[in-house]
C-alpha cells in the first residue's frame, strides 16, 4: 500500500520535477507567468541596472559571452527564457549549466528541478571545492597614493574555511592594464573607461604581501553576514564573471562597486549596487558604509603594515638599540653579536625581528643577512607580542562629499569687498576635514567646485574649479626617507591687476621632505607652476620656487598654515609671494567651521581675504 501511495505521488509531480524529458515550451510559459525575469535575484545575476534617466533596464556586463539572447543586454526576460532553453539542451561539451552555474542553480530552486538534470562538470567542481565558505570577508587596504587607481583605497574579498586564513582564496577586482603604460595613459583609461575590468583569485597571503608590504598600506577586514549556502551561490557567480568583460572606471564601475554587484547576485535582497545610491561614483570607504548600512558586517579586525609595525617599535627603543637594528639591516655587523649583547631575550628578540621586518619593507628578506637573522632568531625562546595601537576605522571617518556655505571679504588695493561662496566637492579629504578615518597626511580632492557671489555687483561667477589635488605628506624617520609630495590642476580667478581679475588654468607641482614633530607635521617643498591665460601678455607663465608648510590635527580640530615664494622664469612675468592659514573646528563627524586668512602679494600690489563658513559632509 505505502509503495502505490509513494508510486502515485511521484506521478502527481509536474514533468520538469522529476528527472526525464522536460517540456522546455511549458517551462517557458511557466517562467512568463511568473514574471521571473523582473525577480531581484535574476536581475543581480545578469547585473541588470536601470539608466539613471531612462529607467531602461541595461547590463553592466560588456561581453557578449555573457548572455544567450541578442537581445540579453537590455531584457531581462528575454535572456531568461534563452538561458533556460540553453540549460535544458542535452549534455554537451562546455555545457551552459558549467557556464553560469549560479543561474542555473537558481532557476532549479524557482522551478523545482531535480539534480537529475545536472551536466557534469568537474572543472567548476574542483573549483568550488578550492573556494572556502565557511565564512566571507570583505578586505579594505586603504588609501595609496603612488597608485592612481587606488587613491580612495581598495577592496577585495576572502573565502575562509576552517584553516588558516592566510591560505584562504582571495578574489581580485582590477583594471586590465598594459604594465607598460605610462602614468597620463593610466590615469586617463581609468577615468575614461579605456580599460576592461578583470577578477583574479590568489591566495591571500600573497594578497596580504602586496598591499601591506610593497604598497606599505593597513588593511581592514570586515566579516560579513552571509551563509554558507550564500556564499557557495556567490563563488559560482564568480565562476561565470571570470573572463567576461566589464568596462572600468576609476570612479564609478571600480573594484569596490563590482564587488559590491557580486555581493547582491549571492543577497539580492540587500540591494548594495542600488543605482541610485552611487549613480556617478563609488569610493571604497562608501561602499563599507553601505554594508555596515544594511548590518552586513559581522566584526572587522586591523592588519597593520610593515610601516607601521615598523614605527611602532621603534618609539620604543633606545638610541643604542635603534642604532644596533640600523646596523642589522644595513650588514654592518652580525645577527650573532646581538645574541651575545648583554640585553634580554626580549630585547633580543625585539631587534632581530624588527630588523627582519625592516628588510622585508625593503624587499631584501631573501639576503644572507636575513636569513641568518632566523637562524640567531631561533636560538632564543619566547614570543614578542607586537602593540599596534588600532586607529579609527576607514568607516568612521567624515562622509566624503561636502558643501560649504562661506562669508568673506576680500581686500584689493584701497577697496573691500564682501563675498559669499558656494562651495561643492565631491570627493574626498583635505588636510583640514576631520582627521579621523584618513591616512595622516594624506589629501586627494577631486572636482572641488568655489562658486562666487558679489552682493555689490549683484552677480555669480566661478571663483575656482579644482580638477584634482593631491598631498602626500611622509614623514621621515631613521629607517626611512620618503619623498613627499602634491599635484594640482584647476581653473583659478587671478588678481592679474588691481582692476582685473581673470580665469587662469594652473597647473602645479611640488616635493620635497615632511617630519612630525611635537605633533606637527612641518614640510618643505620644491615648487614648479605652468599658468595659462589670454589675458597674459605672453599667454602663459612658468614658475619655480618653494613651499614651508605646517599641519597640525589636535583636540578640537586641524590647521594648515603655508608660505610660499614662486618667480616667474619665462612667459608672463608675474612672481608670487603667498601666506594662508586656515583652521577648522569639527562640531561632529559630518559638520565643522572653517575660518581662513590669505594674503597674495605680486608684483607692484597685494591683495588679501578672510572668510568663515559651515562644512557639511554627505
Amino acid at each position: 500500500m505505502r509503495v502505490s501511495i509513494f508510486f502515485l505521488l511521484i506521478l502527481s509531480l509536474p514533468a520538469w520535477s522529476r528527472a526525464g524529458p522536460v517540456a522546455v515550451d511549458d517551462l517557458v510559459e511557466q517562467v512568463q507567468v511568473a514574471g521571473l525575469g523582473q525577480q531581484p535575484a535574476w536581475l543581480a545575476l545578469l547585473h541588470y541596472k536601470p539608466g539613471l534617466f531612462s529607467g531602461k533596464w541595461q547590463s553592466q556586463a560588456d561581453d557578449d559571452d555573457f548572455f544567450f539572447s541578442a537581445q540579453g543586454r537590455t531584457d531581462p526576460q528575454v535572456e531568461l527564457e534563452a538561458t533556460l532553453r540553453a540549460m535544458l539542451q542535452p549534455s554537451e561539451t562546455n555545457h551552459a549549466q558549467c557556464r553560469f552555474p549560479a543561474r542555473w542553480h537558481w532557476l532549479k530552486q524557482q522551478l523545482g528541478l531535480l539534480p537529475g538534470y545536472d551536466a557534469a562538470c568537474p572543472k567548476l567542481e574542483a573549483w568550488m571545492k578550492r573556494v572556502g565558505s565557511e565564512r566571507l570577508t570583505l578586505i579594505f587596504p586603504v588609501m595609496y597614493l603612488g597608485n592612481p587607481g587606488s587613491s580612495f583605497g581598495h577592496t577585495f574579498l576572502r573565502f575562509d574555511n576552517n584553516e588558516s586564513v592566510m591560505l584562504s582564496q582571495a578574489l581580485n577586482y582590477a583594471a586590465d592594464n598594459d604594465p607598460n603604460d605610462g602614468m597620463i595613459a593610466y590615469v586617463f583609461n581609468g577615468v575614461f573607461g579605456g580599460y576592461t575590468g578583470v577578477f583574479r583569485t590568489r591566495n591571500y597571503f600573497e594578497t596580504v604581501q602586496i598591499y601591506s608590504d610593497i604598497e606599505n598600506r593597513d588593511i581592514w577586514e570586515y566579516r560579513l553576514d552571509f551563509s554558507p549556502e550564500e556564499i557557495r551561490q556567490l563563488a559560482r557567480h564568480i565562476w561565470e564573471v571570470t573572463d567576461i568583460d566589464f568596462d572600468y572606471f576609476f570612479f564609478d564601475e571600480n573594484c569596490s562597486y563590482r564587488l559590491l554587484a557580486l555581493l547582491d547576485a549571492a543577497k539580492p535582497e540587500s540591494d548594495l549596487s542600488f543605482v541610485h545610491a552611487f549613480p556617478l561614483y563609488a569610493i571604497p570607504v562608501d561602499t563599507v558604509r553601505a554594508l555596515e548600512q544594511k548590518n552586513l558586517v559581522l566584526e572587522k579586525q586591523y592588519r597593520p603594515s610593515l610601516a607601521s609595525q615598523i614605527q611602532v617599535t621603534w618609539k620604543k627603543l633606545t638610541g643604542s638599540e635603534r642604532e644596533w637594528l640600523i646596523q642589522l639591516a644595513e650588514a654592518e655587523i652580525r645577527p650573532g653579536y646581538v645574541v651575545d649583547l648583554p640585553l634580554s631575550d626580549e630585547k633580543k628578540i625585539v631587534l632581530l625581528e624588527q630588523a627582519y621586518t625592516l628588510l622585508q619593507f625593503r624587499d631584501q628578506a631573501d639576503t644572507n643577512q636575513a636569513e641568518a637573522m632566523l637562524v640567531a632568531r631561533s636560538r632564543l625562546s619566547g614570543e614578542r607580542e607586537l602593540m599596534v595601537v588600532q586607529p579609527e576605522p576607514p568607516e568612521s571617518g567624515h562622509d566624503s562629499a561636502r558643501v560649504a556655505y562661506v562669508y568673506g571679504q576680500k581686500k584689493y588695493g584701497q577697496s573691500d569687498r564682501a563675498f559669499i561662496d558656494l562651495r561643492l566637492r565631491p570627493a574626498f579629504h583635505d588636510l583640514i576635514d576631520p582627521a579621523a578615518g584618513y591616512v595622516k597626511g594624506s589629501a586627494i580632492n577631486v572636482l572641488d567646485l568655489q562658486l562666487h557671489w558679489l552682493p555689490q555687483d549683484d552677480r555669480m561667477r566661478l571663483e575656482s574649479l579644482r580638477f584634482f589635488n593631491i598631498v602626500s605628506l611622509n614623514p621621515v624617520a631613521d629607517w626611512y626617507a620618503p619623498l613627499s609630495w602634491q599635484l594640482d590642476v584647476r581653473l583659478q580667478r587671478q588678481q592679474l591687476t588691481p582692476d582685473n581679475v581673470d580665469l587662469a588654468f594652473i597647473a602645479r607641482g611640488g616635493a620635497g621632505y615632511s617630519a612630525d614633530l611635537a605633533g606637527m607635521t612641518l614640510f618643505v617643498m620644491a615648487m614648479a607652476e605652468a599658468d595659462a591665460s589670454d589675458e597674459y601678455a605672453q599667454d602663459y607663465s612658468l614658475l619655480t620656487g618653494g613651499q614651508l608648510g605646517m599641519s597640525l590635527n589636535f583636540g578640537l580640530g586641524q590647521m594648515l598654515l603655508l608660505a610660499e615664494n614662486l618667480n616667474a622664469t619665462s612667459g608672463f612675468d608675474m612672481d608670487k609671494d603667498k601666506l594662508s592659514t586656515e583652521l577648522q573646528f569639527n562640531l561632529d563627524r559630518n559638520l565643522g567651521l572653517r575660518l581662513g586668512y590669505q594674503r597674495n602679494r605680486y608684483q607692484g600690489f597685494d591683495d588679501e581675504e578672510w572668510f568663515v563658513g559651515v562644512q557639511q559632509y554627505f
